[in-house]
């Protein structure tokens, strides 16, 4: 009976220790339950459009003020002139001085005279001649005179318009000297003289000197002449020094003058119109990108020496770009892409529109104002592919621009999908297009992130190739395949079975056997460790989970005193503002409620209420409540570091808390410290790299890292979040997460400083 008992245990020994062997190929999760959800992020242009109108009187240059404060374009712009005139200035007849190169103007000599040719109507104000005297005398009667042309004989007439009796300004130092005429006078296009007209000269050592250019003068066709004796004698090519103080008036079309404005670093001609005067300007196709905030400067030119002066009415037309985000999101079970786009949309009282060119293959977009759909206000242009929101609807608000495309079909060739061990799981990507990404995940079949790999499309046909573990999970595991690009995605899905085989070696059979009563016990309670040990990592994978995804979930964080009701600090961690009414509801809420934690205060009391959509959650300790408002339950983890964090607040603040009566929170700011140590906020910052921590690594720590440089360099920014590491949907690495908090410990990964 004893022997036969003796085979019985032998029997049951070999029959549980064979169950367990092969149970522990056989155990399995359950496979990802939840939708797969795979997002991109791309950025778009959006185009703003600001018009208006202006006028402006009396300028020689034109001054467009910009819409607002930002880099805009100037796309078109249209200018009518009217009243075009010259601008008085003067006019350089000749000024090259030559050393001792005069003519003396003495006793015997009667006149000086100088042509000079208009070329259009012109009105005179006065003249400059370059001269000086010796010996001049009071007595002396020098008049200067601007007087007609006698073209035949190249002197001037009788006819004097200006100066009659002006008496000639001028000393004994080598000078310009200004001969002011009375009255203005003005003279219509033709030949003219500047006279100097000696009425007397008392005495013979009286010299008047006028310099003249005799070896380049500007005009060599005009005459000089001297009146001797009653008798005048011409030259030209050896003209007297003079300049013209003198305004053209308006008797011309703006192609005589070759008039022209400059836009940048391009002239375009002004057109004339009807009337001499006037002109125009109509630029439909420009891109001049100003300077931010100032106004763009457009010089008018003109092919004479004397600038214009005009007045305008213009039309002008602007835009800028406003670089928008958009996230395009890939669901497994939908036949569309949904994109939506939020653009930081600003009315900036300038008669503003905002234009979308969107893509071709995108469907049915629709336009969002703070939650509200507006697209019937605005216009959609299916054919053209582009929308318009209209000057009447842009308010400052959330925008939100959203459409559709249809998944985008491609061709993926398999390797073996039926795999065991360190073999590799393989295939090969034709893409759409050789524009764009590829990404590779593979879940296992706990539904738990295996691997993630992303490449850039180079060329029409991408591979990939992933080496099972040695010791894999048995059973489906699951890949996704997304590729996408700016405008486009499509997503195939592939399972892969993974098998492990199982061998029993016939030595393995003998010393089971011989070792079966001794290893009874050993083997129940090797199973009993190896339940206890499964679970605990299980507990460990679930905490770690927990804690990332309580943070993501966090919206914001009050403190308040009790007493007082007063906040002492705050802190979001949404893009949303936090809603005062939100938590002024809660408390109104929790009195409805009955609801009072005054009877203990040394032991922190947490409660929880959902209100609004939103959970919200209370832990009071002595003098001041902790207010956290999340979007979904906590984990008890959660709930501890909450507790923790309380204690630390009254050892640090809790004095400060007790005698704040309102007014400045500087002091309590700090509290962020403790907040980020005891919630890991840092999983939710922006981070950078420091690189110059010096600190032994393991080869997970150096993988993250190159992952986190891989992301900052395609993104092209100084930053990354955690969420571009692990994800929010579908699961994640524990043992990658594990590695983030390690490096965020060793300050390697921290919070960067730009967000701060």
């Amino acid at each position: 009976m004893k022997k036969f008992n003796k085979y019985i245990i032998i029997i049951l020994m070999v029959f549980f220790m064979g169950f367990f062997s092969i149970l522990s190929y056989t155990i399995n999760s359950q496979a990802q339950s939840a939708e797969f959800v795979y997002n991109t992020s791309a950025r778009f242009d959006i185009l703003e459009y600001a018009e208006g109108a202006n006028f402006g009187e009396n300028l020689n240059k034109i001054e467009l003020t910009l819409p607002s404060e930002d880099k805009w374009n100037l796309t078109r712009i249209g200018i009518n002139f009217t009243d075009i005139e010259y601008e008085r200035g003067i006019f350089i007849g000749e000024d090259t001085i030559l050393e001792n190169t005069y003519y003396p103007m003495i006793k015997s000599v009667q006149s000086l005279a100088v042509q000079i040719k208009l070329t259009s109507t012109t009105k005179i104000f006065g003249a400059y001649i370059y001269g000086d005297a010796d010996s001049p005398s009071g007595s002396d009667s020098i008049y200067f005179q601007l007087r007609g042309y006698d073209s035949q004989n190249n002197i001037p007439n009788s006819t004097i318009y200006a100066g009659e009796t002006l008496n000639l300004n001028i000393s004994t130092v080598s000078n310009w000297y200004y001969q002011k005429f009375d009255t203005a006078i003005e003279l219509s296009k033709g030949n003219y003289s500047l006279v100097m007209d000696v009425q007397n000269i008392q005495t013979g050592t009286s010299i008047y000197k006028w310099y003249y250019n005799d070896i380049n003068p500007k005009y060599p066709d005009l005459f000089r002449s001297i009146e001797s004796s009653n008798t005048w004698n011409t030259i030209n090519e050896s003209t007297f020094l003079y300049k013209l103080d003198q305004t053209k008036l308006n008797d011309f079309y703006p192609t005589e003058i070759n008039m022209s404005v400059k836009i940048g670093d391009d002239y375009h001609p002004v057109d004339n119109i009807t009337n001499k005067g006037e002109g125009k300007l109509n630029l439909t196709d420009i891109n001049y990108s100003s300077d931010n905030s100032n106004p763009i400067s457009i010089e008018v030119f003109n092919n004479q020496s004397s600038p214009l002066l005009f007045n305008i009415t213009y039309f002008t037309r602007f835009s800028k770009n406003l670089h928008s985000i958009g996230t395009s999101t890939i669901k497994a079970s939908d036949d569309f892409i949904n994109w939506t786009l939020n653009p930081q949309i600003i009315n900036c009282d300038c008669n503003n529109s905002i234009r979308f060119d969107y893509p071709n293959n995108w469907e049915d977009p629709r336009i969002f104002r703070d939650g509200v759909d507006i697209t019937i206000n605005c216009t959609i242009d299916t054919n053209e592919k582009y929308l318009e929101i209209p000057d009447n609807e842009i308010k400052d608000a959330s925008w939100e621009i959203k459409s559709a495309s249809r998944k985008v079909d491609f061709s993926i060739t398999y390797g073996s999908l039926s795999l065991e061990p360190l073999q590799d799981m393989q295939f090969s990507v034709s893409p759409p297009s050789i524009q764009g990404n590829l990404t590779f995940i593979l879940y296992d079949p706990d539904g738990f992130l295996e691997y993630q790999e992303l490449k850039s499309v180079v060329s029409t046909s991408t591979s990939f190739l992933y080496q099972i573990p040695e010791n894999p999970l048995r059973g489906i595991h699951k890949a996704y395949i997304i590729w996408n690009n700016a405008t486009d995605a499509g997503i195939k899905i592939q399972e892969f079975q993974v098998t492990i085989p199982f061998t029993l070696d016939p030595m393995v059979v003998i010393t089971i056997a011989v070792v079966s009563v001794l290893g009874l016990a050993g083997s129940i309670s090797a199973y009993q460790v190896y339940k206890r040990v499964k679970a605990s990592k299980e507990r460990h994978r679930q905490k770690i989970y927990n804690k990332y995804m309580d943070i993501i979930n966090l919206q914001y964080i009050l403190i308040i005193d009790k007493k007082s009701g007063l906040d002492v600090y705050q802190q979001k961690f949404t893009g949303k503002e936090l809603d005062a009414t939100l938590v002024s509801g809660f408390l109104d809420a929790m009195r409805s409620f009955g609801i009072e934690l005054t009877n203990s205060k040394d032991q922190t009391q947490t409660i929880k209420l959902e209100f609004q959509n939103s959970k919200i959650l209370m832990t009071e300790y002595k003098e001041f409540r902790v207010i956290l408002i999340m979007g979904e339950n906590p984990s008890e983890d959660f709930l501890e570091s909450i507790r923790e964090l309380s204690l630390e607040i009254e050892k640090y603040y809790g004095d400060a808390i007790r005698q704040f009566r309102g007014g400045s929170i500087k002091e309590f700011r700090n509290i962020k410290k403790l907040v980020d140590h005891h919630l890991n906020t840092s999983l939710i910052y922006p981070l950078e790299i420091d690189e110059g921590v010096e600190i032994k690594l393991s080869s997970e720590e150096k993988s993250i890292i190159n992952r986190a440089k891989q992301i900052i360099k395609k993104r092209n920014v100084n930053y990354f979040f955690v969420s571009h590491l692990l994800g929010t949907k579908g699961g994640f690495s524990v043992k990658d997460a594990e590695t983030v908090l390690k490096l965020i410990e060793k300050k390697i990964f921290k919070q960067y400083q730009n967000s701060q």
